[in-house]
């Protein structure tokens, strides 16, 4: 008797603490909620607080597709940047120039060791290519209908295989010779000053191509993050609805795993907002790094991609937690059930030898 008495009440005392667990964590999931509300509103807020920018660079995107009808001469003085985010094989392509008809007038000019290995210089008489490890590249003074042509030379040094869909990005400026090296903003144009020595004019030119190859790569990550987020359009009305119980584990561990592979990219890999070693060695460079960096908006592009993977983060690690508090729930009442078989068993028990 005595020790059924004792199972009863250690029996009690687990179902008094199984709802005291429950009604905590009930609490832990509402303010976590409530916290993902508030974030989702800042984030808003500073989506409307930018949506200058956005006009702003919608814009001047306008505004250089109207550029583009204009007449040769002002071709020859245009920049282009155009890439399908998929990195390619610069050794190769290197070693196989003489192979490709384009690139016959084209020599390869030595960058500075601070310029590292991942871009290839191509000069000519009249203009400028300048191809980086990441996939894209930046002419200078070649015509618009020249790109195309490039960009399908370089499909064919990707090194990622098999990719179904190919997209394209480009950014577009204009440059013109002046008495000192400048960005002018309004009018999309690159001032490079006519006094700098062709070394020096290089160093220009890789400035302004590297930020332009950065803007590009970010625009392929900011598409990216735009469909990985549609991919969880459906979780929070479902979070609303309290119908969260078939939503798999393994769809979140992979869309977590997915978010961490775009953060990386954007925060680690990529490098979008780290001052090239040119910059460092060479001081008349800072202000036109400067100029570009906040002419392409990198800084306000890299941190509002960050605000939108700090809110995934949250809402699928709030979906995560429910389900192990579920599955924790499910083991208590498995302990629960075997508590009471036994003290079944042993009351069974009791009435056997009672009776016989």
């Amino acid at each position: 008797r005595i020790q059924i008495l004792f199972e009863i009440s250690m029996f009690v005392i687990m179902c008094c603490r199984v709802a005291l667990q429950h009604v905590q964590k009930l609490k832990h999931v509402q303010n976590h909620v409530q916290k993902l509300h508030h974030r989702h509103n800042s984030l808003v807020a500073s989506r409307d607080a930018g949506s200058w920018k956005k006009r702003r660079r919608t814009e001047l995107r306008q505004n250089r597709l109207l550029q583009e009808k204009t007449k040769d001469h002002t071709e020859r003085m245009c920049i282009y940047a155009i890439g399908t985010g998929i990195p390619c094989d610069l050794q190769h392509l290197t070693k196989n120039l003489s192979r490709h008809e384009f690139f016959h007038n084209y020599n390869v000019r030595r960058l500075p060791p601070a310029a590292g290995d991942s871009c290839v210089h191509l000069s000519s008489n009249q203009s400028d290519v300048f191809i980086f490890g990441n996939g894209c590249a930046v002419t200078w003074s070649i015509p618009q209908s020249h790109i195309q042509q490039i960009n399908l030379i370089l499909s064919l040094y990707q090194m990622e295989v098999g990719q179904s869909e190919r997209r394209e990005e480009r950014e577009r400026l204009t440059y013109d010779l002046a008495s000192e090296t400048s960005l002018v903003g309004e009018q999309s144009k690159i001032l490079i000053s006519d006094g700098l020595t062709r070394e020096s004019r290089d160093l220009v030119m890789f400035t302004v191509s590297k930020e332009l190859s950065n803007s590009v790569i970010l625009a392929f990550c900011e598409s990216e993050l735009e469909q990985f987020i549609k991919g969880l359009d459906f979780l929070p009305q479902r979070l609303k609805e309290g119908k969260t119980g078939d939503i798999d584990m393994e769809f979140l561990l992979k869309s977590l795993g997915k978010l961490h592979e775009l953060r990386y990219l954007i925060n680690l890999k990529l490098e979008l907002l780290d001052v090239p070693d040119v910059c460092w060695d060479n001081d008349f460079l800072d202000p036109l790094y400067n100029q570009m960096k906040e002419y392409l908006e990198l800084e306000v592009r890299v941190k509002y991609c960050n605000d939108k993977l700090t809110y995934c983060n949250d809402l699928i690690h709030l979906l995560k937690d429910r389900d192990d508090v579920i599955r924790g729930h499910r083991l208590e009442k498995i302990i629960i059930i075997l508590i009471s078989l036994e003290i079944v068993i042993e009351l069974l028990k009791m009435l056997f030898e009672y009776f016989s």
